[in-house]
């Protein structure tokens, strides 16, 4: 047993050297806006972009508070005027009578995915 202790806490040991010896060269910690409005907060937002409804799914988000993961509605937002675009959550909340939007991503430039460009940018051929 004692041996089993000591090789538990010597790989332990081993992996948290590793770990700090190869850091993540990006680490995001970001704070997401977040509405108790739900359909109202997302529809302040796109108005002022002028975005359209262009996607819709699921998928599953953890929250900050509380243990486990909760599935969300996503949906995506775009205006090809203004190439810009906005991905929200829309997820139900224990005891709130709307669910809480939040904007995931906006951004600008949109345009269609060129693989070519891609795999170019990789060095692929």
């Amino acid at each position: 047993m004692n041996r089993f202790i000591i090789a538990l806490l010597a790989a332990l040991i081993a992996s948290n050297v590793s770990a700090q010896e190869n850091p993540p060269k990006l680490l995001l910690d970001i704070t997401i806006p977040c509405g108790n409005d739900g359909y109202k907060y997302i529809d302040d937002l796109t108005k002022d972009f002028k975005e359209l409804p262009f996607a819709q799914g699921i998928f599953s988000i953890k929250p900050a508070i509380g243990n486990g993961f909760v599935k969300s509605k996503f949906y995506m937002y775009v205006s090809k005027d203004w190439k810009t675009f906005s991905i929200f959550s829309l997820t139900e909340v224990e005891d709130l009578a709307l669910p809480v939007a939040c904007i995931l991503v906006g951004g600008e430039q949109l345009k269609p995915y060129s693989l070519g460009a891609f795999r170019t940018s990789l060095g692929v051929k």
